[in-house]
């Protein structure tokens, strides 16, 4: 098992990006990920364990998608993870945007108590079925939402890249990337505004976001305007997919002292996660930086 698992991380640490584009353009793709998750399902028995600061979540392996989600989540953006569950408070409101097989909202649900609570947003309907799952499997009681958020409310149309399974990544709603060749379909989907559902109190006021919405990133920040502002969000997650200036600037504008963490992955292609905490201004820098004593909301005890 172990020899398994090493050759899956190093697989899901190199397999992204231009490697991974070459290896769909030469057809060699489903080779590649076909070998490594029919050895890994044959060892392990259809499910993975994610063990991330003191917590324990089990999920469904049911695709070769699905094992790179779970993959990613222990190995890179492990630091991530690991910050993000130091932080939470057991009655923070914590909203996993862009949730694919649940893997935030598992492990951060764990953690939420009496008041707290958390929302899983995904669009693409095969994969709320898996995140449904995933959450039951954990025993995690999240409010699982359906549809993406947006700058409006209505309907738009989700590209879907490489392959259609659940838990597939890299599905994007940004107009400008529907047109790559490596999108196989598209899927209408209801959009939503954050601030709108907060409004009209269909959902509960973030105190805590996460949000890997594949490109759309400015947009779901502009339709959490007033929520971003009004000083009740403590803390954001965000993987920019290239828009990193401008939410960075948007963050800023709301209040956010905003860090950029450079993890594995990101190091080659200076694509960063952005953590924005509230309260605070200052100059950007690495998060063990930004994390540090200075100024820093205190540890949950």
């Amino acid at each position: 098992m172990a020899a398994i698992d090493s050759i899956e991380r190093l697989f899901q640490t190199v397999y992204r990006g231009p490697i991974k584009r070459a290896a769909h353009a030469t057809g060699i793709n489903e080779l590649l990920e076909w070998g490594l998750w029919a050895g890994y399902r044959t060892i392990n028995g259809g499910e993975k364990t994610l063990r991330i600061d003191g917590e324990t979540a089990t999920f469904a392996v049911p695709t070769r998608s699905t094992l790179g989600v779970l993959s990613v989540a222990e190995t890179v953006e492990k630091p991530i993870y690991r910050d993000l569950l130091e932080r939470v408070r057991p009655d923070d409101v914590f909203w996993d945007v862009g949730a694919n097989a649940g893997t935030y909202s598992c492990l951060v649900g764990s953690r939420l108590a009496g008041d707290g609570a958390a929302v899983s947003f995904e669009p693409y309907p095969p994969t709320v079925d898996l995140l449904r799952r995933n959450l039951r499997r954990n025993g995690v009681d999240a409010t699982v939402a359906p549809f993406a958020l947006g700058d409006a409310d209505g309907t738009t149309e989700l590209a879907v890249r490489y392959d259609d399974e659940p838990g597939s990544q890299e599905h994007t709603l940004t107009p400008e990337r529907r047109e790559s060749a490596d999108v196989v379909d598209t899927v209408t989907v209801p959009v939503r505004r954050g601030d709108t559902l907060v409004d009209d109190g269909t959902l509960p006021e973030p105190t805590v976001l996460k949000i890997d919405a594949e490109g759309a990133g400015p947009a779901v920040l502009a339709g959490l305007e007033s929520t971003l502002s009004n000083g009740a969000v403590r803390r954001v997650y965000v993987e920019p997919h290239g828009n990193t200036d401008e939410l960075e600037s948007t963050l800023t504008e709301f209040g956010f002292s905003v860090a950029r963490e450079y993890l594995g992955r990101h190091r080659s292609n200076r694509n960063p996660i952005l953590v924005a905490r509230q309260g605070s201004t200052g100059s950007t820098g690495r998060v063990s930086r930004l994390l540090g004593r200075g100024g820093e909301e205190p540890r949950p005890s």
